[in-house]
């Protein structure tokens, strides 16, 4: 079970066997653009959890929302193999942002015994649209790097804040292990747009810089990580486009150096080493999920998921 805040970058995966095939978030859980969730059994939210998919993600089975207080959003969209199930009053049509999709693998999100009202119309074709509306603690319009006089200036630009307390920056040498360099008081509440700078002195050759929000209430959010290495700054998570895809997709990672794209049984169905802005015809491939392997120049690898739809 999931009971404070978890940021996934990486893979996160619940797949153990038996009952701990269930994921649990209790708390608050970020998975990014470029990271893998996958659940063996189902996803359950409960208490006023929190979860933030900006990717692709997937259950084998249904999506349990347990009371008025868990919500779900994100960019990205939930794949399950089961049904969206309700308990002690959830409705999950406010509790699932406008932005963000359930997709039903079996092609119908209500199921027999499933509760959710507000499915009808929606399961015909699968997928379940919320229909709820989040405020994002910040609204960043901008976060960059720029080197001068030997310094590195760290400057962002938020267009709205909602009870924003501070930021975070903290700075690291390899992209694990992270150290605060320092925390700026936030605009509170604010629809005016906010500039930010912090300048860091004498930074070493290769520089990971991680920027993070936190709310009065304790809550908190990391907002981008970028890497400054000879005289520039780059996104550390690598890009695919667009996501799902048809017949072709396209790659951008500034620091991959190379890709190997596996399918969900391990076999290895696409490997390159010369990947940035390259298209890849994918038409005549088996529709469904696979998992993309990005090997990086420093050193660590990362996954994301890629999505093939008719």
């Amino acid at each position: 079970m999931l009971e404070d805040t978890v940021y996934v970058n990486g893979t996160l995966s619940a797949s153990a066997g038996g009952n701990n095939d269930d994921l649990i978030n209790a708390g608050y859980m970020h998975v990014y653009s470029g990271a893998t969730l996958s659940v063996g059994d189902d996803l359950i939210l409960i208490d006023n959890s929190e979860t933030i998919l900006d990717n692709t993600a997937l259950s084998s089975d249904d999506i349990y929302m347990d009371g008025t207080d868990a919500l779900i959003c994100g960019d990205g969209s939930l794949d399950i193999g089961g049904a969206i199930q309700e308990f002690n009053g959830a409705d999950a049509n406010q509790q699932t942002c406008d932005t963000f999709t359930i997709n039903c693998t079996d092609g119908d999100c209500c199921d027999d015994g499933t509760t959710v009202g507000s499915c009808a119309g929606n399961g015909d074709d699968g997928s379940f649209g919320g229909g709820g509306s989040f405020v994002l603690p910040v609204e960043l319009l901008d976060f960059g790097i720029t080197e001068r006089n030997g310094n590195l200036s760290v400057e962002w630009t938020t267009s709205s804040e909602t009870n924003n307390d501070f930021f975070t920056l903290e700075t690291s040498i390899d992209g694990e292990s992270f150290e605060q360099e320092v925390k700026i008081s936030g605009n509170g509440t604010t629809s005016d747009l906010s500039q930010y700078r912090h300048e860091i002195t004498n930074p070493p050759t290769i520089l990971f810089i991680k920027l993070s929000q936190t709310d009065f209430d304790g809550t908190s959010e990391v907002l981008g990580i970028k890497v400054f290495t000879d005289d520039q700054a780059l996104d550390v998570i690598p890009i695919i486009y667009p996501n799902p895809a048809q017949n072709e997709f396209s790659i951008q990672g500034e620091l991959v150096r190379s890709i190997e794209i596996v399918d969900l049984t391990g076999k290895v169905v696409y490997q390159s080493a010369s990947i940035n802005k390259e298209s890849i015809d994918v038409s005549d491939w088996t529709r469904g999920t696979y998992i993309v392997r990005w090997y990086l120049h420093l050193g660590s690898a990362k996954t994301s998921t890629l999505v093939l739809k008719d």
